[in-house]
């Protein structure tokens, strides 16, 4: 896209593309086991196509508050038939893409046989698709300004996913002050403006929910955090249906006196907590912010409370047997409803560069993606029957 300021000026449809998890991650193994955990967990929705709503869709949606845009949503199922459909003529039309090395070379495909004008912005290599006349690559939302009409300091617009039953996301802060070697998330903590956060708890409305997940890297490094006091009754008054939080912290700052009990006064539920892998030397690898002696000692917390954990794992690295990952799950079983099971991936962007190997493949910057270049046949045989093994723990099959 040559001449974005001039083109916006004719742009009148804008088609958000998602595409769907079934054609991202076509061995359904992994989907059907959150839909049979999920429905034993009340208030955990597992949409059709995408696990939680694309929180870049509302977001851009919120900012093109002039009427003269037609806001579309178009899922991709099928790629030859999204082809056809997205590569018809129309010049005021402008198809919009979040890339990610997951569906990188499947935006490429659709780019390329379309000569519709082209926004993406994501995770990947812009130059990736310099190729493309019909596109522009954008590296952050503020950019939009060269494309489209927009507004600034906007809600979210859910507008698309009216009647969707979900788990929509509130974002109290960015960033994260720990500086785990394989994440991305920005160093620095940036706290939400009050009055808009409580504007984006009424956005809400169009959706159905029972729990909201507060997007905080690290819940309680902000300041703010007890605001999900305000944001529980302000919900609560629109929604009688709402239950309350999920929230996401290590045990460093979980383990805090008093923390835990404050925090579900407040209304937390359920703690997803970044374990990555039950091995203090990979933990420190990783440059976690705990050790394996706080992580159990929060599990007691959390029990004593009758609360839930909900681990997030690292798979795919060099080495792990996830024995005592295994063991530390069977264990603690009664607190732990569900394990997100992510692999070892190096993104674009990570500019921190302390793991002891690089990417090699696409394989190896997709987290959904079980294939890794430093993994030997043997670390492949132990991973996959690790998780085969934590899937039963949590299905109790």
């Amino acid at each position: 896209m040559s001449s974005p300021e001039k083109d916006s000026q004719k742009i009148e449809g804008v088609t958000f593309v998602q595409f769907s998890d079934k054609i991202l991650t076509p061995d359904s193994t992994m989907r059907d086991y959150y839909r049979m955990a999920y429905a034993q967990m009340d208030g955990y929705y597992f949409p059709e196509h995408y696990m939680e709503i694309p929180f870049w869709i509302p977001t851009i949606a919120g900012m093109l508050q002039n009427r003269r845009y037609r806001k579309s949503l178009h899922i991709v199922e099928d790629m030859d038939a999204s082809i056809t459909g997205l590569g018809e003529q129309d010049d005021s039309e402008c198809l919009l893409f979040s890339v990610m090395t997951a569906n990188e070379e499947k935006v490429k495909k659709i780019v390329g046989n379309t000569s519709k004008q082209v926004v993406m912005g994501g995770y990947t290599d812009p130059a990736e698709f310099r190729q493309y006349k019909n596109a522009v690559y954008l590296n952050k939302t503020e950019d939009l300004t060269g494309a489209f009409e927009v507004e600034s300091e906007v809600l979210p617009d859910y507008s698309l996913f009216e009647g969707e039953k979900c788990i929509p996301r509130l974002i109290l802060s960015t960033g994260c002050l720990f500086k785990c070697t394989f994440c991305t998330v920005p160093t620095t903590l940036t706290v939400s403006n009050e009055s808009l956060l409580r504007e984006q708890v009424e956005a809400l409305k169009p959706l159905d929910f029972k729990l909201i997940f507060i997007d905080d890297k690290s819940f309680s490094q902000a300041e703010n955090w007890r605001l999900i006091d305000d944001i529980y009754q302000q919900t609560k008054a629109y929604n009688p249906n709402f239950q309350g939080f999920i929230i996401q912290t290590p045990p460093l700052l979980a383990n805090k006196n008093g923390f835990l009990e404050e925090a579900k006064a407040l209304g937390v539920k359920y703690i997803e907590l970044g374990v990555e892998t039950v091995n203090d030397s990979y933990l420190e690898m990783f440059n976690k912010p705990f050790t394996i002696k706080q992580l159990n000692q929060l599990v007691e917390k959390v029990r004593d409370l009758n609360l839930k954990i909900i681990p997030n794992l690292i798979m795919g690295i060099p080495g792990d047997d996830y024995l005592d990952t295994i063991k530390w799950i069977e264990r603690n079983i009664d607190v732990i409803p569900v394990v997100n099971v992510n692999f070892l991936a190096i993104h674009y962007g990570n500019q921190r560069g302390q793991l002891p190997f690089s990417p090699v493949s696409i394989g190896d910057k997709d987290q959904n993606t079980p294939e890794k270049s430093w993994l030997t046949p043997e670390d492949m045989i132990r991973m996959k029957e690790a998780v085969n093994i934590i899937y039963q723990l949590i299905l109790g099959i």
